[in-house]
């Protein structure tokens, strides 16, 4: 009867995996939190219950083999993150293979942005939902550029202010076109 109660746990900690989840992709809180100690309390009760067969599983040779495997994994991948997290801090380098060098900022721009001396704020006054594939096109292209700049000096901030939703915004600084950067320092 223990043995049956115990196996009957280890099914429920499973099933209550998926509404677990279900939950986390929802972001419902309250479920989270009950779901969490349902499986928490599941998980007790079959580890005291089939306490002696988890202690027989846990000697057997396959599983020290599966742990030694698991282990041997997961420091891989984690060993590959951890390069990938360095090289991405240290080595931020983009390089433009395109011949009319679209991705590549002037020399004029380049000597501009590094002799800003103080912050330099930059809004795009972009439409979030463009009507037209030149809309579309004209806001990629200049969230492109801007991540340029950014990316030339740290005095530079840059902001996407949507011109339908943020009408104080569009109001204060007279925008009239879709597409319009407004450039200001203090």
């Amino acid at each position: 009867m223990k043995r049956q109660i115990g196996t009957l746990c280890g099914f429920f900690v499973i099933s209550l995996l998926f509404p677990l989840l279900a939950s986390l992709l929802l972001r419902n809180t309250l479920l989270i939190w009950i779901f969490l100690i349902l499986e928490a309390g599941s998980l007790c009760a079959f580890c005291i219950l089939r306490f002696q067969d988890l202690v027989l599983l846990l000697q057997s040779r396959q599983t020290r083999y599966g742990t030694n495997v698991a282990i041997s994994v997961l420091s891989v991948v984690g060993l590959a993150i951890f390069t990938n997290l360095i090289v991405l801090k240290r080595f931020d380098h983009v390089i433009d293979l395109t011949g009319e060098k679209w991705y590549t900022l002037s020399t004029q721009t380049q000597k501009v942005i590094k002799q800003l001396n103080q912050p330099v704020e930059v809004k795009a006054f972009f439409s979030q939902n463009p009507s037209s594939e030149r809309e579309k096109r004209d806001y990629d292209r200049a969230k492109e550029l801007l991540k340029m700049y950014q990316r030339a000096s740290d005095k530079i901030n840059v902001s996407f202010i949507d011109t339908f939703t943020e009408v104080q915004t569009v109001e204060k600084y007279e925008i009239r076109n879709n597409g319009t950067l407004v450039f200001e320092s203090k």
